[in-house]
């Protein structure tokens, strides 16, 4: 389907829906409204280092808040609504520092429940991908899955969990599920436009306990804009395609999530040498399992090796791994004892030489939690 005919069917849509929802009956904006939210909060000892040398504030004991997310939604009937989900991030979780700090709207859409195979949504909502990954994995609330975790903040990340588009998803033939996102491509925190939108998809099925998704991304990734009356050219297309299967038992949970990306990086999506001499692939896996010992207690574990310059720098290699126990005192409550460690290499010299090496390690054990109202 091209990104027109695609455009022109959503926009129809919004049209429709806009024009139903002034039809119908008044109502009080107090009537049909729910209020909610979560927190990740934790207690830890971690510590980041370069080549054995501590770097950046993420080193020592102390009290962090991760995540705030407050969410208030409206239900005008049975098809329209709107969502409103705000996101404090009180740190820059690459870098450790205090530049990425603020309040932002994650989610903030209007939609349009036609049928359960056809829903449309105008605004900032959930990327086919991530949120899906997430809610696969299950434990989000102590760490971003594959194509965001960068604890180390040496290797790329390679997706956003909400951006600013129309989102189209349903569910059909018992089974399956699917989503569509036309987007900007710069993510929720960034909702200028840009010349021309990205397409993220995905598609899963679900088989009593069995899941699996295949999804794919395509697009500038928001590089391609006006500065002034200067067009920024963006050559070069992003791509992206995950995979994703996994057991999801009562007790026990097993699963495997995979990425492969092109022209991921601004620099090689803004190249212009004759030869695309910045042209680079990026590929990486996650593992992940839990079992529930008890009603009250989990122990878990996952594992990820993400390879993100394999062309210019080959030798480059990140790998990480968690494992902890959960237990659940209380309903809306879940704290987990948990251990990390994210470790990068990064050599010098490029394809054609594998020179120095830059090992950096970050390593964190505490009490994290999650509160849900």
């Amino acid at each position: 389907m091209k990104k027109s005919s695609f455009a022109i069917g959503v926009a129809a849509a919004a049209l429709t829906m806009v024009a139903a929802v002034s039809g119908a009956s008044a109502q009080s904006w107090t009537d049909n409204i729910t209020v909610g939210g979560r927190m990740y909060l934790d207690v830890s000892s971690s510590s980041l280092e370069v080549n054995g040398a501590k770097s950046g504030s993420k080193n020592g004991f102390g009290f962090d808040v991760k995540r705030v997310y407050f969410q208030v939604d409206k239900k005008f009937n049975d098809i329209y609504s709107l969502q409103m989900q705000t996101d404090v991030s009180p740190v820059n979780q690459t870098s450790g520092s205090i530049a990425g700090q603020g309040l932002y709207l994650k989610k903030a859409y209007f939609k349009a429940a036609f049928d359960p195979a056809f829903e449309v949504s105008v605004g900032s909502n959930e990327m086919p991908w991530i949120p899906y990954a997430e809610s696969i994995y299950g434990y989000r609330w102590l760490e971003n899955t594959l194509l965001e975790q960068n604890n180390t903040g040496a290797r790329s990340t390679f997706g956003t969990s909400a951006d600013w588009g129309v989102h189209v998803a349903g569910k059909f033939a018992q089974n399956f599920a699917y989503q569509v996102s036309l987007v900007n491509g710069k993510g929720y925190r960034d909702s200028s436009r840009s010349e021309g939108m990205d397409v993220e998809t995905r598609l899963s099925a679900k088989f009593d306990q069995w899941n699996f998704a295949v999804g794919s991304y395509t697009g500038k990734r928001g590089q391609q804009t006006y500065s002034g009356t200067t067009e920024v050219v963006a050559p070069h297309t992003a791509q992206r395609y995950n995979a994703l299967a996994a057991f999801t038992g009562d007790r026990f949970k097993a699963g495997v999530e995979y990425f492969t990306a092109t022209d991921w990086q601004t620099a090689s999506i803004l190249d212009t040498s004759a030869d695309h001499a910045k042209a680079d692939d990026s590929d990486g896996y996650s593992v992940f399992s839990s079992y529930r010992v008890s009603p009250m207690y989990t122990v878990f574990g996952r594992f990820d090796n993400v390879k993100p310059t394999k062309k210019l720098a080959p030798w480059n290699e990140g790998n990480y791994y968690n494992f902890g126990i959960q237990m659940s005192p209380l309903k809306g409550i879940t704290l987990a004892l948990v251990a990390k460690h994210d470790e990068f290499d990064a050599y010098a010299g490029g394809p054609a030489l594998k020179g120095a090496k830059t090992n950096t390690k970050f390593n964190e054990i505490g009490i994290f939690s999650e509160l849900r109202y």
